[in-house]
């Protein structure tokens, strides 16, 4: 091969990967007109926004799940509050978890083709969504049907009927969590064994009271040094059963929730206040001082997973479980296994 033909392979070479890399080009930028871009939420101009942020950029939040509307938004000091009652103890972390999953819009897919945007069933959605942003920006959501997997739901964006966006199920289960678990819920002590000088376990006054139960049953604690002794009606009872479990149970007091937040009256009688199937008063240590926690029992459950209580002079409804309440219930109703004492 000759030195003119050799000039000529490698011209010929680079006019075909100069051509080679035009149509690249070109290629790349009809994907890039051609593909389908993501609605944008709102963000601010540099960087993402965590969750401790959100509160300067969004303003108000409001959503429907199917069966509940909630409406939240910031006060004057910069704090998110239920929009219904705004003295409500508002835990923020689901309010500012959903703002996340918007000011960092990440779907797992998004669909263009006519039949997907169709069978995401806009008719009859499940939920949808409403924030503000500080700028008077507004994004909207609407949720369509689950996918065929169930592990994800069709979204609308801002009103945009041309394509679909497809999020996680993660998404819609925040909007489906009742307001009340959302509270910040009272600080209830660590009632340790250690900590407790007396516990009195008493019930409500009635004609079906077994005659051989008191109304009214008091345990104490006597220390010498670390050993700790319990007595009731003068006997030690330190390792009585029931005693043992009711210590044990009073350590789960702190796993209450919130049934009713500000009560009627009606609400409150019907839940058992006014006739309490049982009270427990417990005398602690907290530090030098000793304080007094009070437990007022009522009702059952309709569904029977457990009471409803109040703690202390707190007119919010609390329920707790069976398993807490069991010990509190058997003192209650029959007193200590064996001899009744006579009550202190």
């Amino acid at each position: 091969m000759t030195w003119k033909e050799r000039r000529l392979i490698s011209l010929l070479s680079a006019i075909l990967g100069l051509l080679a890399a035009v149509l690249l080009i070109v290629l790349g930028i009809r994907y890039r007109e051609s593909r389908p871009e993501p609605t944008p939420v709102s963000k601010p101009e540099t960087g993402e926004i965590t969750e401790q942020e959100q509160a300067p950029y969004f303003s108000a939040l409001t959503y429907y799940n199917g069966s509940t509307t909630l409406n939240f938004s910031l006060n004057s000091k910069g704090n998110w509050i239920w929009r219904d009652d705004p003295s409500f103890p508002l835990d923020d972390t689901v309010v500012l978890s959903i703002l996340s999953v918007l000011s960092n819009w990440a779907p797992q897919e998004i669909l263009t083709d006519a039949e997907s945007v169709q069978a995401a069933d806009w008719t009859h959605p499940l939920g949808s969504l409403t924030a503000t942003t500080s700028e008077g920006t507004v994004v909207r959501l609407l949720f369509g049907r689950p996918t065929e997997d169930g592990s994800a739901h069709y979204v609308r964006v801002n009103n945009d009927g041309t394509m679909v966006h497809v999020v996680p199920d993660d998404v819609y289960d925040l909007l489906c969590i009742p307001i009340y678990d959302m509270m910040i819920l009272p600080e209830v002590p660590e009632l340790t064994e250690d900590r407790i000088d007396s516990i009195r376990v008493s019930r409500a006054k009635s004609e079906t009271n077994s005659t051989n139960t008191p109304e009214s049953m008091l345990f104490t604690a006597y220390r010498m040094g670390e050993t700790v002794t319990w007595r009731y009606g003068g006997a030690d009872i330190t390792y009585e059963p029931l005693l043992r479990a009711l210590l044990n149970d009073l350590k789960a007091l702190g796993t209450l929730a919130c049934k009713i937040y500000r009560p009627s009256p009606e609400a409150v009688s019907i839940c058992g206040y006014d006739a309490p199937t049982a009270t427990v008063q417990v005398v602690y240590a907290d530090g030098s001082e000793m304080q007094t926690l009070r437990l007022t029992v009522g009702n059952p459950l309709p569904d029977g997973t457990g009471n409803y209580v109040w703690l202390n002079d707190d007119t919010t409804i609390y329920t707790l479980a069976p398993s807490v309440l069991d010990t509190i219930l058997k003192l209650s109703a029959n007193g200590l296994d064996g001899p009744v004492l006579p009550a202190a």
